[in-house]
């Protein structure tokens, strides 16, 4: 039975009666009956502790996908203000066992359940614009995960063990108070879009050159003094942001090898010239090079781009 408040009692009990519906027209079913009914009713106590609509079936509610099979796949909630909220999704959460996207935005989640583990078929887990300060390391346990979105928090870290995530193709982390990534981070070598920005970075941990497949990265607003070397490994570089960071002297030559680059972004830096380093973005159309608010001088393009 669902967790719920008197006034909902009424609510409840035409859901009750769509599930007896559902069973009596799947009569002799047993696989059906035995994981639907239970998913349905931790749904049901998730809309009920949210203040959402929830009458009739389920995979018909705002927010909810279902498979053929009446399996909830897609679960998409936003604006959830009500207290009761995050007792209820750490309870029931763990039910939903083949949910494979999972978005929960600008809902003053305090913490992720460590029953987040129990949730192996995930690819995709949004939880931004929340109030998160810490990530459990069950969450490192979801290793088909392709798409983690955690911009606008308040994380100061990421869990151990973070280099499971070996599925990982985009990550956005923008926005929170991280000051070291993970000695691990490497071994996500199947990132493709990575977003840093707005964070305390100072440096990037060893073996972040080893993300030879990163398309997008933005590491605008950090602390970074030392020009990262390890950038110069990622060929495939079409987008770099350092806007706004720490960085001085003159742009590496190792910035040659990035001969995808159509744009970058150092302005908001201490650097005392602006010469590109040949072969920058030789291979693109068009190489879009911001510079900073020193001197007004014009920005030498080497003669291949």
């Amino acid at each position: 039975m669902s967790t719920l408040f008197p006034h909902e009692m009424k609510k409840e009990q035409s859901w009750i009666g769509w599930v007896a519906a559902v069973s009596i027209g799947f009569a002799g079913c047993q696989k059906v009956e035995s994981f639907v009914v239970p998913e349905l009713q931790a749904i049901d106590a998730i809309f009920v502790a949210a203040g959402q609509p929830h009458d009739g079936n389920p995979c018909d509610w705002s927010g909810i996908t279902c498979n053929e099979k009446g399996r909830i796949v897609e679960l998409s909630l936003s604006d959830i203000h009500q207290p009761q909220f995050q007792q209820v999704l750490d309870e029931k959460l763990e039910t939903l066992v083949h949910l494979t996207k999972l978005e929960i935005v600008r809902s003053e989640l305090r913490y992720l359940p460590t029953s987040i583990d129990k949730l192996t078929a995930l690819e995709v887990l949004v939880l931004s614009q929340n109030r998160l300060t810490v990530l459990p390391e069950e969450l490192t346990r979801l290793t088909h995960l392709k798409s983690l979105r955690l911009w606008d928090n308040q994380l100061t870290e990421l869990p151990r063990g973070f280099g499971n995530l070996t599925q990982l193709q985009a990550l956005n982390i923008t926005n929170n108070q991280i000051k070291k990534l993970p000695d691990d981070f490497g071994n996500l070598t199947n990132l493709s879009c990575l977003y840093l920005g707005g964070n305390q970075l100072e440096e990037l941990p060893s073996g972040f050159g080893n993300l030879t497949n990163l398309v997008v990265l933005y590491l605008f607003q950090n602390n970074i003094k030392i020009w990262p070397q390890d950038i110069g490994n990622l060929i495939e570089l079409k987008e770099l942001d350092l806007f706004d960071n720490k960085l001085s002297g003159s742009i590496p030559i190792w910035f040659s090898q990035l001969t995808h680059l159509s744009f970058l972004d150092v302005s908001e830096n201490y650097l005392d010239e602006r010469m590109l380093p040949e072969g920058i973005g030789s291979s693109c159309y068009t190489l879009l090079f911001i510079y900073g608010p020193q001197k007004e001088l014009p920005v030498i393009l080497p003669s291949d781009v």
